[in-house]
């Protein structure tokens, strides 16, 4: 097998993807202000650790309002989309499954 050496600098090009799993208050937000031109879809709105990076967010409640917000920054030039947090969005979908099932 041929080894192909390839560069990180072209990586960006097919993106990255990347989950930060820890603790609640382990500093996972705090990284957020690290992306490059981030926007953050927040559902449990605790975004008072980065508050002085001045981020753009999107604050949503139900599925509805899920799905606009991810159209949204989907077709906008934001590079990087938080989501914040993962296990609050799953219950957004699982209440909204729960009243429609």
């Amino acid at each position: 097998m041929a080894i192909k050496l390839k560069k990180t600098s072209g990586y960006h090009l097919n993106g990255v993807k990347m989950l930060v799993y820890g603790l609640s208050g382990s500093g996972k937000t705090c990284l957020i202000p690290t992306l490059p031109k981030p926007v953050v879809i927040s559902v449990e709105g605790g975004l008072l650790s980065i508050a002085k990076a001045n981020i753009d967010y999107i604050e949503v409640r139900t599925l509805e309002e899920l799905e606009e917000a991810y159209e949204f920054v989907v077709n906008s030039d934001y590079e990087s989309i938080a989501l914040d947090s993962i296990s609050e969005i799953a219950e957004v979908i699982l209440n909204f499954e729960k009243k429609n099932k």
